[in-house]
């Protein structure tokens, strides 16, 4: 994510980039737009009637895309050729009145040179229709047409061309430095394309209408063929209507199964009655009850015969006897069969037989008209089924026959609108020629102003690029996101050719830069002492990433600072007489012998001064360990830090990576110098992380900061 406020800060660095580049650019500008000719505009007014054509139905595309055919249209090579031609001749068959002036090629043309290149012009211009190939210009004339600046790019450049909104109006707009050739550019430029359109469209519309009259007469041929074979079928076949045909067919065979079906059940009534009836007369118990109602009809004529004689005989008493006998024995008859006579028919056996007769003729009947039926029923049959396919070859061809049809009817509706739109087409017109005008607003105000707009912009993108792609490292906002660790403060940047670290701190000038300096190393002071204090450390090592960084000088300068306080302080690093003036050596003006660090290991005596002690390291020695054993070390570093309050250690920067890593092991604190404007590489990130990750790291320091650059002295 992008800091915007370090952004911002990072370009006001460069201000005077940010104005003197746009100045240059606007100057520039302007120096070559100065001479620039005033330009002057022309419009004609063409109009297309597209919406009518919509409204008739007979434009054949949308009008957008109508338009757009006509826009690139006049953009056509062979439009803008015409043009370029028209404008050649009216300068070269005019120079007074030419509209551009001659250069020196076209001044040193003789007569007849000019002459032949008029009657080229007009050639061409008559031969509008010719092939494309035809109308290229010769050299000679395409050399002139460049020299007056009429080729097709530059007409090109010079036209606008757009729609009014959603209207039937088209504006073309011609600019140059004369007004009378915008108008005549312009209203040329109208004239060629409506007659190259009307050309173009009428051989188009023609060309769409004979191919859909083929089209036409083949759909025509198709659609009889496929009429005449269906007809041909219908009379071979005696169908006029194979769905009628069937429908029929298909009702008088279920008529016909449902009169077999009511035959059947009176067949089969029939057959059950005779069975019963037969049954009935084969019987014992009939043959039985037939003899005793014989009896009972003897008894029943004797029985009226003697009535009649006992009415005849006046009721005769003898009479009376015999009807009483008769009756007396007629009522023992029908006692004895259990008074079933009354129950039985009184017909005869012939009558029964009749009966059964007349039943089996029914029968006879019955099954002779089942036989009938089921006859015509399968031949009805017969007749369905040698209808089916006759049917589905009948739909097949009915099938084929309206699809022609349909297909004929959709060519023709086709044929008639190409033919109405052919006649009835588009109809370019000019509606309002162009005129000569005044001079457009100028443009050299808006070329210089873009001109340093452009130039700004683009220093503003260049700067934001650098600033993206900058990994040094300037302030403490900036060392702490690349460390991801505590900044403990920031020292500015001092002349030291000029002053040492005595002279700095009994300086007593006014200079801000020193007194600055002063300032930032007592707070650092203020803050080592108060870890110091907190948790009784007293050696302070002071290391960096790259040499070169001023590691050397913090230590001296903190070692100074500490003395003043009171407090014995050693310092341990190189030669360190260059920074720091030992008072002994000031007092007495002889420079003391040096004491070094091995050979206190060796002999454990040391020579204290009155402010700081130093210690010289021999930097041939690749190793403290190579010098004395572990214990041995700490065992002398214990003697230091009884004799001493406060020790200071210029450990190596971490280039020489194993002695920064043994001194660390032995210092109790511990700081890291950041030299301002360098950078973390990738691989000094592992040497960040272990500095970091040591027990009494109090942060980093950075050092040699540009006093305006500075936004942070300390946390």
């Amino acid at each position: 994510m992008i800091d915007f406020k370090r952004l911002l800060k990072y370009i006001s660095r460069y201000w005077w980039l940010l104005i003197l580049l746009p100045v240059f650019s606007i100057a520039v500008t302007y120096y070559f737009v100065r001479d620039m000719p005033d330009s002057y505009a022309s419009r004609t007014l063409l109009s297309t009637n597209i919406s009518e054509l919509s409204r008739l139905g007979t434009a054949g595309q949308v009008p957008r895309q109508l338009y757009s055919n006509m826009l690139g249209m006049i953009r056509m090579k062979r439009v803008l050729d015409a043009v370029s031609y028209r404008l050649t001749l009216h300068d070269l068959e005019d120079e007074q009145h030419a509209f551009r002036k001659y250069n020196d090629s076209l001044r040193t043309l003789t007569a007849g040179e000019k002459e032949a290149l008029i009657n080229e012009l007009k050639s061409k211009i008559a031969q509008n229709t010719a092939s494309p190939k035809e109308l290229e210009a010769s050299p000679a004339l395409s050399k002139a047409i460049e020299a007056l600046g009429y080729t097709n790019e530059a007409i090109l450049n010079s036209l606008d061309i757009n729609r009014y909104g959603d209207s039937d109006f088209l504006g073309i707009d011609f600019y140059s430095e004369h007004p009378e050739l915008s108008a005549y550019a312009v209203n040329t430029l109208a004239n060629e394309f409506i007659q190259y359109y009307h050309t173009v469209t009428r051989v188009d519309d023609g060309r769409a209408v004979a191919f859909l009259d083929s089209l036409l007469k083949q759909k025509e041929q198709a659609m009889q063929a496929k009429n005449d074979q269906l007809r041909d079928y219908r009379s071979t076949s005696g169908i006029l209507d194979a769905s009628s045909h069937t429908g029929m067919l298909y009702q008088q065979i279920t008529s016909l199964e449902s009169s077999r079906a009511q035959k059947l059940v009176e067949v089969e009534a029939a057959q059950g009655a005779i069975r019963n009836l037969t049954n009935q007369l084969n019987s014992p118990a009939y043959s039985n009850r037939s003899a005793l109602n014989n009896e009972v009809i003897l008894l029943d004529g004797e029985l009226e015969a003697a009535n009649r004689k006992y009415i005849e005989s006046n009721f005769g008493a003898a009479e009376k006897r015999r009807v009483d006998s008769l009756q007396q024995e007629r009522r023992k008859l029908v006692a004895g069969s259990g008074g079933q006579t009354g129950s039985l028919p009184l017909t005869s056996n012939r009558s029964l037989q009749e009966s059964l007769q007349q039943m089996q003729l029914n029968l006879s009947s019955l099954r002779s008209s089942i036989t009938a039926i089921e006859s015509e029923l399968a031949a009805a049959r017969r007749r369905y089924n040698a209808m089916v396919p006759m049917d589905a070859g009948l739909q097949s061809l009915e099938r084929d026959a309206e699809l022609a049809t349909s297909e004929y009817m959709e060519m023709l509706n086709r044929y008639n609108q190409a033919g109405f739109a052919s006649e009835a087409g588009l109809r370019l017109n000019v509606v309002e020629y162009g005129l000569p005008g005044p001079p457009t607003p100028s443009k050299k105000l808006i070329y210089t102003g873009l001109s340093g707009f452009a130039s700004l912009m683009m220093c503003l993108a260049a700067l934001t690029v650098l600033f993206l792609f900058n990994r040094r490292i300037n302030d403490s906002e900036q060392l702490m996101s690349a460390t991801k660790g505590t900044v403990l403060g920031s020292l500015n940047k001092i002349n030291l050719n000029q002053w040492n670290i005595r002279n700095i701190w009994k300086d007593a000038t006014e200079n801000p830069q020193l007194g600055l300096y002063k300032d930032l190393i007592r707070s650092l002071r203020f803050d080592i002492s108060r870890r110091s204090l907190a948790n009784n450390d007293k050696i302070l090592g002071i290391t960096s990433l790259k040499p070169g960084a001023g590691k050397s000088f913090l230590a001296g300068s903190l070692a100074y600072a500490f003395a003043l306080t009171g407090k014995k302080v050693l310092l341990i690093g190189d030669d360190l007489s260059g920074l720091i003036e030992t008072p002994s050596t000031a007092r007495n003006g002889v420079e003391k012998g040096k004491q070094e660090f091995e050979t206190f290991l060796v002999k454990r005596e040391i020579q204290v001064e009155d402010l700081i002690t130093v210690l010289t390291r021999n930097r041939e020695n690749a190793s403290l360990f190579e010098l004395q054993d572990s214990h041995t070390l700490q065992t002398g570093f214990r003697t230091l830090k009884d004799t001493f309050d406060f020790i200071v250690i210029d450990i190596d920067s971490f280039q020489r990576v194993n002695q920064a890593k043994e001194w660390l092991m032995f210092s109790d604190l511990c700081v890291g110098v950041f030299e301002a404007g360098d950078q973390i590489s990738e691989n000094a990130q592992d040497l960040v992380q272990y500095i970091q990750r040591h027990k009494g790291f109090l942060g980093w320091v950075l050092n040699k900061v540009n006093i305006k650059r500075l936004s942070n002295v300390g946390n």
